[in-house]
């Protein structure tokens, strides 16, 4: 006792803990059904948390990854083994297995989906079917888009993700390049340079640049689609 004349007792229990036997997903799901019941009856919120964590816990202790260690799965490129038993997990963001998804645990290798940019559908790292990306050539107007080097017409639109033309785009005189190109202005060493400069007059009162329709290119040849000063 100190000298307040208080005393303590050391008390110690011992717990034992003992391996679940032929846990199944089923039987843990039952049994996580029926233990959130209760705590819902009694409407405990923290008991809820508690079986939510436990059970998964459970699964997850109960998974043997002995035979599909980390590094095994690292060169199949894979995520680790986590919710089969002896699997990897899925194909790592950017990869594809056999099948062609990469949603699927297994221990068979994933790789770089194949670049095809002719095959009339959507794949790779495409926007749209067969342009987009570093990989195609860039889409036409009104096909999908995540940034402007995706498109023909050097212009994603943020509100729809479509290519467009750039509302800021300077234009040609009254030639619109009939929706099939952009105005660009260039100097007469043939720079492109900005509104500001082709507003400047020479010492001839003449522009300073040349205002030409650009024509865009076919998505699929990338030679151009459209011909003429104004792409018609």
């Amino acid at each position: 006792s100190d000298r307040y004349g208080a005393t303590t007792r050391s008390v110690s229990n011992l717990v034992e803990v003992r391996p679940l036997e032929d846990v199944t997903i089923s039987r843990l799901s039952n049994i996580t059904v029926g233990l959130l019941q209760s705590a819902q009856e009694v409407d405990n919120v923290e008991e809820v948390m508690q079986v939510l964590v436990a059970s998964t816990a459970v699964q997850v202790s109960n998974v043997n990854c002995t035979l599909a260690p980390f590094k095994k799965c690292q060169a199949l490129n894979r995520e680790e083994c986590f919710a089969v038993n002896q699997t990897c997990g899925r194909c790592l963001s950017g990869y594809i297995d056999g099948m062609g998804t990469r949603k699927v645990d297994g221990n068979t290798p994933c790789f770089e989906p194949e670049v095809t940019c002719s095959d009339n559908a959507l794949s790779g790292n495409e926007t749209d079917i067969d342009c987009g990306s570093f990989d195609c050539l860039p889409c036409l107007l009104n096909q999908t888009c995540i940034k402007s080097t995706d498109c023909n017409s050097g212009y994603c639109s943020n509100d729809t993700k479509r290519c467009a033309i750039n509302p800021a785009a300077p234009t040609c005189g009254e030639e619109t390049c009939n929706g099939n190109g952009v105005c660009v202005l260039r100097d007469f060493e043939g720079a492109i340079v900005g509104a500001s400069e082709c507003e400047q007059v020479g010492i001839d009162a003449k522009p300073l640049c040349t205002r030409t329709c650009e024509c865009f290119r076919n998505a699929t040849t990338g030679r151009p689609a459209w011909y003429g000063s104004t792409c018609s």
